[in-house]
């Protein structure tokens, strides 16, 4: 005969029961808890995340590495404590607890001496970066102890002037280190022999850092021009107008240019505007470059394509800040010949003439090119481009003076194909 279970047995037997898999479940609880929540600032970094779509996840998970069954865990050093991300394929570094920089920098110096010497004898790359070895590759730097008020995307459109671009980056990158800047350099290199095109250039190094990064501001910067003073800063506010800065330049006497076209279009005219020199050193925000489709392709050689953008920009209502910006904005340019391959284009008269009905047309949402090469140089990125040649017909164009009154070169009529 089996013994008769009492109710009072089946209960102690149930509470017995489930008392040992409530000391089970707590037991896998805190094992698989007590891996995430070992150090609470990984924790916060993993959460923060989300926030920042999702790249501090990316050192959570590299630096924080466990295993469930042992419960190892790699403890985040403390240098490593102020949780950075760095993602490659959107270059963005996000710092989760750095405050901002401060809106003017503590670090300027004012105005500079330089020695005219460095024009022509600069030193070698090597020596050049050994004197600023907080950049990263690719030309690439941001501030060690705060956030950056701004990501800044220095473009330079180059062909040939090696000299000069090493006088540049050795004047210029800690210059633009003490203003604290987040910043890369891009050199847009024009492979091939025919006539430069740097607003073409200009289009392509926008097009190509802007797949790299998403930057508040956009620099195009002269290779020959030199900043005298630390205070005028390289930042572009999305509130603000376009601003260009090298206004007060030796070579003119500190004295800015502006003149009246005649080939302006009669809209520009008939308000009473002048062009203001808007080439050398620009600053334009994402925003203000896509309301105009960037700059005009068609201006091949010298001349005419910032006369062409200064207007884009006027006739969408930007008010070029100009010496009302900063009286600090002064440039050396470094002394050198026009190069052949840059020979004057005698038909930008009739662009500049048709500027405002080719702009829908011509600009960002034709550009064509070819990217041969991307290199990250210890100094710069350097992007070697195939933008392609003119049109026979457009060459044609470019090379006749046909005539010396202003009517009829401001009235020619421009080829339909532009480029081969």
């Amino acid at each position: 005969m089996h013994p008769i279970e009492t109710n009072n047995e089946r209960s102690s037997l149930s509470k017995k029961t489930l008392l040992l898999g409530a000391c089970i479940l707590a037991t896998l609880l805190l094992m698989f808890f007590g891996v995430f929540y070992t150090n609470s600032e990984a924790v916060t970094a993993y959460i923060n995340g989300y926030k920042t779509n999702g790249m501090v996840k990316n050192i959570f998970l590299t630096n924080y590495s466990s295993n469930y069954l042992t419960r190892e865990v790699t403890p985040i050093s403390s240098a490593e404590k102020t949780i950075f991300s760095k993602s490659i394929d959107l270059g963005v570094t996000t710092n989760s607890t750095v405050l901002s920089c401060p809106k003017t920098p503590l670090g300027l110096v004012g105005r500079m001496k330089y020695d005219n010497a460095w024009d022509i004898n600069p030193p070698n790359s090597d020596g050049i970066y050994k004197n600023n070895l907080r950049l990263e590759a690719g030309g690439r730097y941001t501030p060690p102890d705060c956030r950056a008020q701004y990501k800044v995307a220095i473009i330079i459109p180059l062909r040939g002037r090696e000299t000069q671009l090493r006088t540049l980056l050795n004047h210029m990158h800690p210059i633009w280190q003490r203003q604290q800047l987040d910043y890369t350099v891009y050199t847009i290199w024009q492979s091939g022999e025919n006539l430069f095109n740097r607003a073409k250039l200009i289009n392509i190094g926008f097009s190509e850092a802007s797949k790299e990064r998403k930057y508040d501001c956009y620099v195009f910067h002269d290779v020959d021009l030199l900043l005298m003073d630390d205070r005028c800063l390289y930042w572009c506010p999305e509130e603000d107008n376009p601003r260009s800065i090298s206004v007060y330049i030796d070579k003119f006497k500190f004295r800015p240019i502006s003149y009246a076209s005649v080939c302006a279009p009669e809209v520009f005219k008939k308000k009473g505007e002048r062009i203001h020199l808007f080439g050398g050193v620009s600053m334009l925000t994402p925003k203000q470059l896509n309301d105009i489709n960037g700059c005009s392709n068609a201006y091949w050689g010298w001349g005419g394509e910032d006369d062409d953008l200064y207007i884009r920009l006027w006739s969408k209502g930007y008010k070029i800040q100009r010496e009302s910006y900063n009286k600090s904005c002064v440039f050396h340019m470094i002394k050198h010949t026009r190069e052949k391959s840059n020979a004057s284009h005698l038909g930008r008269f009739s662009l500049i003439n048709k500027s405002l009905l080719r702009m829908g047309e011509d600009g960002l949402n034709s550009l064509k090119y070819g990217v041969l090469s991307i290199k990250r140089e210890p100094l710069y990125t350097n992007i070697t481009v195939d933008i392609g040649a003119p049109s026979k017909v457009l060459q044609q164009f470019m090379s006749q003076n046909i005539s010396n009154l202003w009517s009829e070169k401001c009235n020619r009529t421009i080829p339909y194909i532009l480029e081969d």
